[in-house]
């Protein structure tokens, strides 16, 4: 079951929902009112409990609003994830993700010790379309080696350094990353815990257009056709 799914089925218990996130509010005329995403009593806060919008809500003093699973997610300070998880065992919805294989043994990466990009690297991200502010957000680095210009893409997960891949931006064969390394998505760093959708890429270039143009988007780190 995914977000909008999930939404939707909190939209019909939206009554129960509303008392349960919020007990110090007041039902008025279809709604329930209170005075702000902290619970107290007041108007400014309605909560759609029938008809087509059954489930939407708005702070009318921030302007903020959405469906029962923001809802869920501002009132328990919680990501969309977990309040997706706790929104299912409130309503006694079993969908479990299926059980992983055991966990590897993994290396992770020194950091590479590359300067940002501002050379070649850089005059070839530009090239592809990417803006400066794009290429520092993703955090790309220049590596020289042996007269060759990598760009290094670090893949951030939590703030650690999970994998890196290196591009020869003069020859695409020149690529390779991190031996032993955990198979990860690159770009994690820069996606909301708000979002509900996000966009799986090809390559780490795809992922950085997407993101530039608004999409959050991430990368597999070898392919489509080596897909883990």
């Amino acid at each position: 079951m995914n977000a909008h799914e999930l939404a939707l089925l909190m939209a019909d218990s939206a009554v129960s929902i509303a008392q349960h996130l919020y007990p110090k509010g007041k039902k008025a005329a279809g709604e329930w009112k209170l005075g702000s995403l902290s619970g107290e009593e007041g108007h400014s806060l309605s909560i759609r409990l029938n008809g087509a919008k059954r489930g939407l809500w708005k702070d009318f003093a921030t302007d903020e609003g959405g469906d029962l699973l923001d809802l869920w997610a501002a009132a328990k300070g919680m990501s969309i994830t977990e309040a997706m998880v706790d929104a299912k065992a409130y309503l006694g919805v079993r969908d479990d993700m299926p059980a992983r294989a055991a966990a590897r043994s993994f290396k992770r990466p020194a950091s590479p010790q590359a300067p940002k990009a501002k050379h070649a690297v850089r005059d070839w991200l530009v090239g592809r379309g990417l803006t400066d502010h794009t290429i520092e957000a993703f955090k790309i680095a220049e590596q020289v080696k042996d007269g060759k210009h990598f760009a290094v893409f670090p893949y951030l997960r939590d703030g650690d350094l999970i994998n890196a891949k290196y591009r020869d931006v003069a020859d695409k064969r020149g690529m390779r990353q991190e031996a032993g390394a955990e198979p990860c998505l690159f770009g994690w760093h820069l996606i909301d815990p708000k979002v509900r959708a996000v966009a799986i890429t090809e390559g780490e270039i795809d992922a950085m257009t997407l993101h530039q143009v608004g999409v959050p988007a991430l990368s597999v780190n070898a392919g489509a056709g080596n897909h883990q």
